[in-house]
């Protein structure tokens, strides 16, 4: 099949563009060719076979403008040429446009409100719903944030869990598990934790790190992958960017995700591939996933919360297997082939 995707940006940054190169991976796979439409581009990325990046520049548009227009240029394609057709941005004119979570339930979440550009943004998130033939949901949450709150009619949203790429994310490296905290610093006798991060006020950051300050410092230590954050604890560590994550959740102890808001949060199925259980807030989407034994839920987010959310886990023990990944299709091949039904079945 040959296959469009849009999306602003071909470049590894966050849980969205993890999926974007999921998608790349799994039509390859499939022996389909990928046209990718973006505007930047990350210049060092090697492009593999069956992988086209088709790149608009708009450099010189000031930056907060720059998805705006290119969703209106984006209209000059015809995507009927395509046997499928994905957005991953608020645009329309595509068969599918793919939610990892919407405008109105951040605004409701963070308790905030919009101003003109958020007003835009609205606007061409419901013109991109209203005018693709399904939106995909990739949580519960994110299904029932569309029905209620964007008034979408039920046949027209599909909830499919993001996949993770199973090849990476394996409890493959559990026998080199010692070499790994030895290689990213984990103390001898810790409780390890790990937080990715990309958005410490959203993830919860912030208060994890007092959460840590309510906890004995020899015996619990924090790792922070994401963006650079000070932090002058002794037993609290920010890495920066981690280009091994699948290595830094073997080597930990529990990976923690307290947000206030994450409409799914795909850093907590590739955790548990890796053998490792989590700790999260219950504003996470993907709280539909932890069964008994994968991990614990934090219902307020506060330090209190937290810390003692996190005690309670070093008491309890675990049973983190594979067969998540079957129960809710979260492999590679089963999503896009779930994708592909979606336009080939009508």
């Amino acid at each position: 099949m040959r296959i469009a995707i849009v999306h602003h940006q071909y470049k590894r940054k966050g849980g969205m563009e993890r999926y974007l190169f999921d998608l790349i991976d799994g039509f390859r796979a499939a022996g389909d060719t990928v046209d990718l439409y973006v505007y930047k581009k990350d210049g060092n990325l090697q492009i593999p076979v069956g992988l086209t990046v088709k790149q608009t520049k708009l450099w010189w548009l000031p930056r907060k403008l720059r998805k705006y227009v290119f969703t209106l240029l984006m209209k000059r394609i015809d995507w009927s040429e395509y046997d499928l057709s994905i957005s991953l941005m608020r645009s329309w004119g595509q068969d599918l446009m793919v939610c990892g979570g919407s405008y109105l339930a951040y605004l409701r979440d963070l308790n905030k409100r919009s101003g003109v550009l958020g007003g835009m943004r609205l606007y061409f998130e419901m013109r991109g719903f209203n005018e693709v033939k399904y939106v995909i949901a990739h949580s519960k949450k994110i299904a029932q944030d569309l029905l209620e709150l964007y008034s979408l009619k039920e046949d027209k949203v599909k909830m499919l869990y993001p996949p993770i790429d199973t090849e990476r994310f394996s409890r493959s490296r559990q026998a080199d598990r010692a070499a790994l905290r030895e290689q990213f610093g984990c103390s001898l006798g810790k409780v390890t934790l790990v937080i990715p991060s990309t958005g410490h006020k959203r993830k919860g950051t912030y208060e994890l790190i007092e959460a840590m300050k309510l906890l004995p410092e020899g015996q619990f230590e924090l790792l922070i992958a994401g963006d650079p954050i000070d932090v002058t604890a002794s037993n609290i560590r920010s890495l920066g960017f981690v280009d091994d994550m699948p290595g830094l959740y073997t080597a930990a102890d529990f990976m923690v995700l307290p947000s206030h808001s994450e409409p799914f949060g795909l850093v907590v199925p590739e955790a548990l591939a890796c053998g490792t259980p989590v700790i999260i807030s219950s504003k996470v989407g993907a709280k539909e996933l932890i069964a008994d034994g994968l991990g614990l839920v934090v219902n307020e987010v506060t330090p209190e919360s937290i810390a003692l959310v996190i005690q309670q886990a070093v008491q309890k023990k675990f049973n983190v297997t594979s067969d998540f990944i079957d129960w809710y299709q979260l492999d590679q091949q089963a999503h896009i082939k779930q994708l592909k039904n979606l336009v080939t079945n009508e």
